[in-house]
């Protein structure tokens, strides 16, 4: 459902940083290329949501289309400089901060960087200028709900994160992950969320506040559907296969 992400060579051996940079960009620019044709070459199989039309969704414009559908979002800004970040987190309290498009890992030899959801803490070490970057009121939480949506279906996990954790995949393997009923007017919203973004399948990110209300914070289009299936014995692998097979069925 997705492209040529893991296993990408990193170059090193160029004489400067900016030239390593430069590089790798091309590198990722050629690899993008090839998934592309790749999916051209694909284009007449049958997919969950056929890309690349649904690989890719500005997540400014999920949130804008979520709070259409009546999601209740935290409060959240783009920001570029210092003055503007005190003044949220002065009017939000505690505020997070995480990536609009899609992140890839930074590795070397030394060590495996991942890119995470984080608080915003020492706002002095900030610069007073920065690259326009998605600010976020911290919301504190009951639990998390990765919901997986297939064929009109809905299946929905809870994870059991501690309270003051920003994000949980720096725990994922020692938090508890039970099958999790959303409400009939979530599952309504989902559905017209994804009807309105015109996508079969994918990953939505929600969390339970302390004040009993569920929040949308994202949707993956391409989301792994193993997380969900697994912990809560949904066997979705067994569903995605079926659908599949009729689908092919349908066509011969």
């Amino acid at each position: 459902m997705g492209g040529f992400v893991k296993g990408l060579p990193q170059a090193t051996v160029v004489d400067n940083e900016k030239n390593i940079i430069t590089l790798n960009d091309n590198i990722r620019d050629e690899n993008k290329m090839l998934s592309q044709y790749f999916m051209y070459l694909l284009k007449s199989k049958n997919w969950l949501s056929h890309p690349p039309s649904s690989i890719d969704v500005n997540k400014l414009i999920v949130l804008d289309e979520a709070k259409a559908v009546g999601f209740n979002i935290p409060e959240y800004k783009i920001i570029n400089s210092k003055k503007q970040l005190q003044n949220f987190k002065e009017e939000h309290g505690r505020v997070i901060t995480k990536s609009l498009g899609n992140t890839f890992p930074l590795s070397s030899r030394e060590c495996f960087t991942m890119f995470y959801t984080k608080e915003v803490t020492n706002i002095e070490a900030v610069s007073s200028t920065f690259p326009s970057s998605f600010i976020q009121k911290f919301i504190p939480k009951t639990l998390e709900i990765r919901t997986f949506y297939f064929n009109k279906e809905i299946f929905s996990m809870a994870i059991m994160t501690p309270n003051s954790e920003v994000d949980h995949r720096k725990y994922s393997k020692d938090l508890r992950k039970v099958p999790y009923q959303l409400t009939k007017e979530v599952e309504d919203k989902i559905h017209l969320l994804m009807e309105t973004l015109n996508l079969e399948t994918g990953s939505l990110d929600f969390m339970l506040g302390h004040d009993n209300l569920i929040y949308f914070l994202e949707v993956n289009p391409i989301g792994q559907f193993s997380m969900v299936s697994e912990p809560c014995n949904y066997f979705l692998e067994k569903k995605v296969a079926l659908h599949l097979k009729t689908l092919h069925e349908k066509k011969h």
